[in-house]
């Protein structure tokens, strides 16, 4: 759903439920931002599954190159999961702020 779609169903809900239009900015707000971070969780995701196909395909490209490291091949991977775990986790409480200040709103 487009955001101007979201803004006229705003507008609805403010014209037939005499809701302020200061909770419907912040709810139109809110539901920006929960937008954006769908966006930022998605990228995310997505640049630890690229890198892990890149790292994968280097090593069986270069074999020789990661066995004169001592780590493992797949510990760039790991270091990349974990950042990226800790990034997800901090945009899910954000979003779940987000649910729980929209359901306030609205009720």
């Amino acid at each position: 759903m487009s955001l101007n779609r979201k803004l006229d169903i705003s507008n609805k809900i403010c014209r037939n439920t005499g809701i302020s239009w200061t909770k419907i900015e912040v709810f139109s707000m809110l539901m920006k931002l929960n937008y954006i971070l769908n966006i930022v969780i998605g990228s995310f995701v997505g640049v630890f599954v690229g890198h892990g196909i890149y790292v994968f395909w280097d090593y069986k490209t270069h074999p020789d190159l990661y066995a004169m490291q001592s780590a493992p091949w797949y510990t760039s991977i790991f270091i990349y999961g974990i950042f990226t775990l800790i990034l997800l986790i901090v945009a899910i409480i954000i979003k779940l702020i987000i649910r729980k200040r929209i359901k306030v709103i609205i009720s």
